[in-house]
């Protein structure tokens, strides 16, 4: 398996055996524990359990998506509302009302995004360490 140092970054290829095992890097003389590359291990009361690297769930990356058209449409809707006050249309109140509510909008789904996120990994770590 693939392990790094946290400090410096040196990597080293150990046998599976030392995965949550103590190890002094080479380079800088640092000790950490032998951690398999693209996860994480943590401790369990049988050993050490191996956590793959989290995929962000497509859920999350279509929200994203969301989030980010409609603060486009915002920022969209406050250059207008900039054109509007120079050109001396009226309407600017309506504009600074779709503005704010586009942004808050925009807000939600991104902060929806992130709880979903959040519960996705909470989820994904559990069930492995439930496994185990």
């Amino acid at each position: 398996m693939k392990t790094q140092c946290p400090r410096c970054r040196q990597t080293y290829e150990v046998e599976d055996k030392y995965e949550g095992q103590i190890l002094t890097c080479s380079t800088c003389k640092d000790d950490f524990m032998a951690e398999r590359l693209g996860g994480r291990t943590v401790l369990h009361k049988d050993g050490p359990v191996n956590i793959p690297e989290f995929k962000v769930p497509v859920t999350v990356k279509i929200l994203r998506g969301i989030a980010l058209f409609f603060f486009i449409m915002g920022t969209l809707a406050a250059a207008l509302m900039v054109y509007a006050k120079i050109a001396g249309k009226s309407g600017v109140a309506e504009l600074a009302a779709g503005l704010l509510s586009t942004y808050l909008t925009a807000l939600a789904v991104y902060v929806c995004t992130q709880v979903v996120r959040f519960l996705a990994e909470i989820a994904h770590n559990t069930g492995i360490i439930a496994r185990k």
